[in-house]
């Protein structure tokens, strides 16, 4: 069989068909976790509230909800992150958006206080599907350390404010020494002149657009411009 005849943009489309559908398998994949774990939270909170039978659309429905409310939820977060100009959201933005949601946080601290000692419970609706996830352990660590920064020396009194941190300085800045020959502080002179009078010289040629005129950068040249006049 030859494949001479057949245009190359067909291969091409096969293959960007290929690519599509694992994509989409992908994303369902994925859209299948989400789901799972949302109905999993809702039945544990029908579970706590005494309800222990609910049906599948129920589930479904409620899953949906809770879904939207945490879709809010991040909105709100993202939003207050975006105001700071900054990329991560930090513990202050979930607590704004707690708050335009009603949410007390010290009514959260009191049910994670009052959930910690119970058993985790099993949902018997769902049937039990445990995707595997890596876990990441995060260890807290010192970015700077500040521990020298506390010692003071015995020359300095102990209610002076502290050292700032060391990422703030790198170097104490040193100012040029000013040179006393005096030939060479004539030539820095007229360097100095030369350059104000070259700069006056623009400014006025592109204020004056007549031909005439003159433009007044010394008293030889007013004298001069006073005498044409």
């Amino acid at each position: 069989m030859s494949y001479d005849g057949i245009p190359l943009e067909i291969f091409k489309g096969f293959s960007n068909n290929r690519n599509n559908e694992k994509n989409l398998n992908n994303n369902q994949s994925t859209l299948d976790h989400i789901n799972y774990y949302n109905k999993s939270i809702v039945a544990k909170i029908y579970k706590s509230i005494g309800i222990n039978d609910v049906s599948d659309s129920v589930l479904a429905y409620s899953s949906d909800i809770f879904s939207s409310y945490l879709e809010c939820l991040f909105k709100l977060v993202h939003s207050y992150t975006e105001l700071t100009a900054r990329t991560k959201p930090n513990i202050d933005d979930v607590r704004l958006a707690f708050h335009d949601l009603g949410i007390s946080i010290n009514d959260i601290l009191i049910y994670m206080e009052r959930t910690k000692k119970e058993k985790t419970m099993k949902c018997e609706i769902i049937k039990e599907i445990k995707p595997e996830i890596d876990e990441f352990i995060v260890r807290p660590h010192k970015i700077i350390d500040d521990e020298k920064l506390n010692d003071f020396p015995e020359y300095i009194p102990n209610y002076l404010p502290n050292f700032p941190h060391q990422y703030t300085y790198m170097k104490t800045s040193v100012h040029p020494k000013r040179t006393e020959d005096p030939s060479r502080i004539r030539q820095l002179n007229i360097k100095q002149s030369r350059t104000v009078e070259g700069n006056l010289k623009k400014l006025m040629l592109h204020k004056e657009k007549n031909e005439d005129s003159i433009p007044f950068v010394n008293y030889e040249l007013l004298k001069v411009k006073s005498n044409r006049k």
